[in-house]
């Protein structure tokens, strides 16, 4: 009888905000950022495609290193430890993004494979869309969901939490200001 694959060891991190400008992605940073001073490796991955690029947050976007782009059909048996290395690096944390200057859709078996790969032996922080169209292409550990402290961001909360993965427990971080005195 064969054994049945180890399960997955290394927490996944989605982040996502209700809508834009919630500050989900910065809290992205700061988690894989805490998540490698406490394991010594993380991977920060940028899967929102139509934001300004987790790389530019961090600002390392001039650093040489794979983005996205270059992974697009990276399908099967993906070497993480050769693929972290050519990450680029925010301090102690490697960096995944897109490339505004090459855009264009990844492939979902490529997407799947390359964050079974990283995910195997770092922690991964997954800075989702802010409009999950589909599942995050792994499952996540935990979602956080980023919600101004308002109508139209607690209205665009409801609306996201249909889209979240279904197992994973979602906790709701407010940000901002409420103009209106609404609370946590």
């Amino acid at each position: 009888m064969l054994a049945a694959p180890p399960a997955r060891l290394r927490p996944v991190l989605g982040v996502s905000g209700a809508r834009g400008g919630t500050g989900a992605s910065t809290l992205a940073a700061a988690c894989a950022r805490a998540l490698a001073r406490r394991d010594g490796a993380c991977v920060l991955v940028d899967l929102d495609e139509d934001g300004g690029g987790i790389d530019v947050l961090c600002g390392i976007e001039d650093q040489p290193g794979l983005r996205w782009a270059d992974l697009r059909d990276a399908t099967g048996d993906v070497p993480a430890a050769e693929l972290r290395a050519l990450l680029p690096i925010w301090g102690d944390v490697d960096v995944l993004s897109h490339d505004r200057a090459r855009p264009g859709e990844v492939a979902p078996a490529a997407l799947h494979d390359v964050l079974e790969a990283l995910g195997a032996s770092v922690p991964l922080v997954l800075d989702l869309p802010r409009h999950v169209r589909s599942r995050p292409p792994v499952p996540v550990d935990l979602h956080v969901l980023v919600v101004p402290r308002d109508l139209q961001g607690v209205a665009a909360a409801q609306r996201s939490l249909h889209d979240l993965h279904p197992a994973a427990p979602v906790r709701l971080v407010t940000s901002g200001s409420a103009p209106g005195g609404l609370t946590g």
